[in-house]
């Protein structure tokens, strides 16, 4: 049994480490984008609620590590959806929540609260 958790655990931690570097390799491809004037931006209706569980999944370990823990609380609708670019999106959540998890005390918590203060017709 605690092979099969030792297993689990490192491979859940390879993914979020692939996760982590892939969202890096995508900052720079964004820096040399903006710089030739090609970026570009891909609007899409999706969940918010997700793209924030994916960034605390990929920053689960590093804030266990250091005996962080996330509280999420959501001040909106389970059926709101939102018109954005999801991967620039989760790009600037997981810059944000991993430089909570870096800069913040050992055995601290780092809260996350989502509220829309303005909605037009559905999309916020």
């Amino acid at each position: 049994q605690d092979t099969t958790n030792s297993f689990e655990t490192l491979t859940v931690t390879g993914l979020n480490a692939a996760g982590l570097l892939s969202n890096y390799i995508a900052d720079l491809l964004d820096f040399f984008q903006l710089q030739s004037g090609k970026f570009k931006v891909v609007a899409a209706t999706c969940d918010p609620r997700q793209s924030i569980q994916r960034c605390l999944d990929i920053l689960k370990f590093r804030a266990e590590d250091r005996e962080l823990t996330f509280s999420l609380r959501y001040h909106v609708s389970p059926d709101l959806k939102v018109s954005n670019d999801k991967s620039r999106i989760e790009q600037v959540l997981l810059n944000l929540l991993s430089n909570a998890v870096k800069f913040s005390p050992s055995g601290g918590k780092i809260k996350i609260q989502v509220d829309p203060t303005e909605c037009h017709t559905g999309i916020v």
